[in-house]
């Protein structure tokens, strides 16, 4: 029990899981929790290139977007 308090991303670990029992048919492996922007901007660009099109959602509060945006360096694609 102390092992669940203590993961920071036990919320997005639920919510990954309820979002694949919503998409029936979808891969576990398609659907990443990870613990900074920074690192889901790599793990994207790492998949960039792979022979399977690639879209990307980011939601969250106006900082994460943002920052995400930021992150990823699309600042004047998006606006």
């Amino acid at each position: 029990m102390a092992e669940e308090r203590d993961d920071p991303l036990k919320m997005q670990k639920e919510l990954k899981q309820a979002w694949l029992s919503l998409v029936p048919g979808m891969s576990e492996d398609r659907v990443h929790v990870l613990p900074s922007i920074q690192d889901a901007v790599r793990c994207v660009r790492s998949l960039e290139g792979t022979s399977q099109s690639l879209d990307a959602l980011v939601i969250g509060s106006l900082y994460l977007v943002g920052g995400a945006i930021e992150v990823a360096g699309l600042a004047e694609k998006v606006f």
